[in-house]
């Protein structure tokens, strides 16, 4: 695959390296650290961009939300004049592409003069990650290609991505596909946005979604302008866009009372197209709707566990290794008992329920099909349960497509396997029927099935026979701790592993406690002591409450 944009970025550990604590440093006009320079060259920024873009970097590091400019103003005691200046630094950001607004917060004037500030996603991934739009990409699988645009437009319908980046990938994506698949025959003498419908109403073909594409949602996702959106929809209405006019794309006018109408690939080409899903492609790819699909060559976190838990999970890899699960599905349906393999992990947050399904993946070489409970709830009646059942159709159909049988994983399923309730409502109802169909298809599941749950004491006793492993995760042993702790900071001495082992905290929280030592340790620019980490250490189990236990105070 071709290599684009090696850029120099620098990477996360370098960015923060400047922390700026007042309006002196942020106004200032010295000479450019090594990061600072990286990062002007990278994105051809000025110091005072660079300045303003590592403020709200650190900031959407710690929210995870867009930052409102509002926020400078205030932190930085400015001027009118002053914020004026930051406000004109945003707005080159956002020409160069480096920052987005975000416009769902944008509703009165004054929005235009505080905006709300997103990093453009491929920044934020290039720099924190050190990933290119297109490492993932595997540009002679028709599978990859489509959910690659599907993500990128996923992204820019949130307003992660401006529309000019949107484009300007696109357009690197399909330069980039194998000249010999269909798709890209069919597709190459159209121009972008053609080739973008056309590829999304291939996507609600293969997974089986009714209706095709919303004509006005996809047009109001992608473009700002309303002569642009008005061109669009009138284009494809009248019939005037070259990709409909060939008959490649359908349009379906809407009733009296709908809103838009759909556009769809026709059932000629979209089989043209299904030439290039060959049976080695089949074989190894897989287009989910209802699941997450995650590919077990990207799980590479090693575990830590004591050894009771150790125990009961080296009996569980073993059941569903590859030649071992075989054979035990095939003894189980010779005695006609149900061959499938449900497992239930339980007990506190942190200590590695969901990462430990990740590491038998990993050995077992299996995907992971990962349900979300909450998106499969729809707060209109009757399309929660159907989204459920759905799950497990995609799940066995997953299971005729990829190499090996897949895991399905119900990650913090405390909703659904919880003890049901009187029904005093539609909310109540739905729930109550959610889980019999839950119960009903682990009655007659075939496969290897997962949930993870923090309470049990609150599961249905109707679930407890559905599961035939049960393991119980209980806060790591003192030496369990050591061993995380060195896996996460490999710089540690013996005597401070020593002095952070007493400390009774869930591997989750060793990690959160190494990734803001090194935070700090770079804004700080020097190497920190041990009593810095004992006073993380004791920040984070303050958060709940929690007794301080160490045998160590600086």
């Amino acid at each position: 695959m071709p290599k684009k944009d090696q850029r120099p970025v620098p990477s996360y550990d370098l960015i923060l390296e400047n922390e700026i604590l007042d309006a002196e440093n942020l106004f200032c006009s010295t000479k450019p650290s090594k990061t600072t320079r990286k990062l002007m060259r990278a994105y051809d920024m000025t110091q005072l961009e660079v300045n303003v873009f590592s403020i709200i970097l650190q900031e959407f590091l710690e929210s995870g939300r867009s930052y409102n400019l509002k926020n400078i103003k205030r932190n930085f005691d400015l001027q009118r004049s002053d914020y004026l200046i930051v406000l004109k630094q945003c707005q080159s950001l956002i020409k160069k592409n480096i920052f987005v607004v975000n416009e769902r917060h944008v509703t009165f004037q004054a929005d235009y003069l505080y905006p709300d500030i997103l990093i453009d996603q491929t920044v934020f991934s290039e720099i924190v990650f050190g990933e290119t739009p297109f490492s993932h990409i595997d540009f002679d699988d028709i599978y990859s290609i489509i959910e690659a645009v599907s993500k990128l437009f996923h992204s820019k319908s949130h307003d992660k991505i401006s529309e000019d980046r949107f484009f300007g990938q696109y357009k690197t994506i399909f330069s980039l596909i194998n000249p010999q698949l269909p798709l890209y025959n069919l597709l190459k003498r159209y121009d972008n946005l053609q080739q973008i419908m056309a590829i999304l109403a291939i996507e609600s073909k293969i997974t089986d979604r009714k209706g095709g594409v919303g004509l006005q949602d996809f047009v109001h996702s992608i473009f700002s302008s309303l002569r642009q959106k008005s061109d669009i929809i009138g284009g494809v209405m009248a019939g005037s866009i070259d990709i409909f006019k060939d008959k490649i794309l359908e349009f379906e006018t809407p009733g009296r009372f709908a809103r838009g109408g759909v556009f769809s690939i026709s059932e000629k080409y979209f089989y043209k197209i299904a030439d290039g899903f060959d049976k080695k492609q089949k074989k190894s790819s897989f287009m989910p709707h209802f699941t997450t699909h995650m590919k077990h060559k990207k799980f590479k976190q090693n575990l830590f566990f004591d050894e009771e838990i150790q125990k009961h999970l080296s009996i569980v890899t073993g059941a569903v290794d590859i030649k071992r699960f075989k054979e035990i599905v095939k003894s189980l349906r010779a005695h006609d008992m149900p061959s499938g393999l449900a497992m239930l992990l339980y007990g506190a947050p942190g200590t590695g329920k969901t990462a430990t399904v990740y590491e038998i993946a990993k050995k077992t070489k299996r995907d992971v099909l990962q349900v979300d409970i909450s998106a499969i709830r729809d707060k209109y009646v009757g399309e929660s349960e159907k989204r459920l059942k759905e799950v497990f159709s995609e799940y066995y159909r997953a299971s005729k497509v990829l190499r090996n049988t897949p895991i399905l994983l119900f990650n913090e399923a405390d909703a659904l396997i919880g003890k049901r309730i009187r029904v005093s409502g539609s909310v109540d109802q739905m729930n109550n029927t959610m889980q019999n169909i839950l119960l009903e298809e682990l009655e007659k599941f075939q496969g290897i099935f997962f949930a993870t749950t923090n309470l049990v004491e609150n599961i249905d006793g109707a679930f407890e026979r559905r599961f035939l492993y049960k393991i119980k995760y209980a806060s790591p042993s003192a030496e369990i701790r050591r061993e995380i702790w060195h896996s996460k900071m490999p710089v540690l001495t013996d005597n401070n592993l020593e002095i952070l082992k007493d400390f009774e905290l869930t591997g989750g929280q060793i990690e959160n406690i190494s990734r803001k030592y090194m935070i700090t340790k770079i804004l700080k620019e020097e190497d920190l002591k041990i009593e810095k980490l004992v006073e993380l250490c004791y920040d984070e189990t303050e958060f709940k409450g929690h007794d301080k236990k160490c045998g160590f105070i600086a």
